[in-house]
């Protein structure tokens, strides 16, 4: 005869097993396990007794799945020349600048989205130098011999201003919603076109001309193009900007949802040129590198091109959840 314990131990296992796997089964033959039969009960339970049991969920987020937005962004900007802030002879200091910006976008999933806007940009900036003396290759005077031609400018001083008409088009990556902090960050291009300009400066300049087929060195002779101690500066002076520039466009930050339909957004700002601002160069006409209708920052023959760096503040306008 078999030990009654061990009879016994192989009918506690059995009864354990089937209470663990699930040895009962329902009509159409499938097995169910213990999770299943308690959820069966819980559901019989609140059947009978009228109560809903509620089942636990994971924390729901809610997207803007489209939207509009506000960016103001005060900042640091340059007017920026190679030749210029390349050289340590030249004194160089941006100055105060901001971007707005009123734009729409749409996700094109939950964390990527896509816009386009409008807005308006401007970048300044100072250049200064005591004394600064430059010499061309041979070039031909008015009465066309050949003349090396020198230039000496004395406490130049130049400021520049100009403002532009912006199209931004973007791809933003992050997490922006309406129930908890999120992130964000944007990558685009933004195409320009100039509307404000302001050129002001002072300083003096010298001209002479080397004659090397003489040879001989003339000095103060106005028919010529040799001058003492003329003014760098006119009353006017033209600004020639080019018709359309580009900027690569960077930002980043967090947002923090304000209600279902505002977010609030803080986070940095970058703008840098990558194309020429100006329309006229000194490579176009070498008199035009000579003091007179002038601009040391746009007439220069290396690019000159606007950057800005600063801190951005803003909205999102929710106008459907994802």
């Amino acid at each position: 005869m078999k030990n009654p314990v061990f009879l016994i131990s192989i009918v506690v296992l059995f009864l354990y097993t089937s209470n663990f796997y699930g040895t009962e089964v329902p009509e159409g033959g499938k097995k169910l396990n213990s999770k299943t039969e308690q959820a069966n009960k819980q559901n019989q339970t609140s059947e009978n007794t009228g109560v809903v049991i509620p089942v636990p969920s994971g924390k729901t987020v809610s997207y803007p799945a489209m939207g509009l937005l506000f960016n103001i962004a005060p900042d640091f900007s340059q007017i920026h020349n190679k030749d210029i802030y390349d050289d340590d002879q030249w004194n160089k200091n941006g100055k105060f600048g901001f971007n707005v910006e009123f734009g729409y976008f749409t996700k094109l999933s939950r964390i990527v989205s896509v816009g386009v806007g409008v807005g308006y940009s401007s970048f300044s900036s100072d250049v200064s130098v005591d004394s600064s003396v430059r010499q061309y290759p041979v070039i031909q005077d008015h009465d066309g011999h050949n003349v090396i031609f020198n230039v000496k400018t004395d406490e130049l001083n130049e400021q520049l201003s100009v403002g532009y008409f912006d199209i931004p088009v973007y791809l933003e990556f992050g997490n922006p919603n309406i129930d908890q902090i999120g992130f964000y960050g944007r990558v685009g291009l933004k195409m320009s076109f100039p509307v404000t300009n302001n050129l002001t400066g002072e300083g003096t300049y010298t001209t002479w001309g080397y004659y090397p087929d003489c040879p001989v060195e003339l000095w103060n002779i106005p028919e010529l193009g040799f001058y003492t101690d003329k003014p760098i500066y006119g009353d006017e002076v033209e600004v020639d900007l080019a018709p359309v520039t580009f900027s690569l466009l960077l930002s980043g930050g967090i947002t923090v949802p304000i209600s279902n339909y505002l977010i609030f957004k803080i986070g940095a700002n970058i703008n840098y040129g990558i194309s020429e601002i100006s329309n006229t160069k000194a490579e176009d006409n070498a008199e035009m590198d000579i003091p007179g209708n002038y601009s040391k920052l746009l007439f220069n023959s290396s690019k000159t091109g606007v950057r800005s760096y600063g801190v951005e503040i803003g909205l999102i306008y929710n106008l459907r959840l994802y």
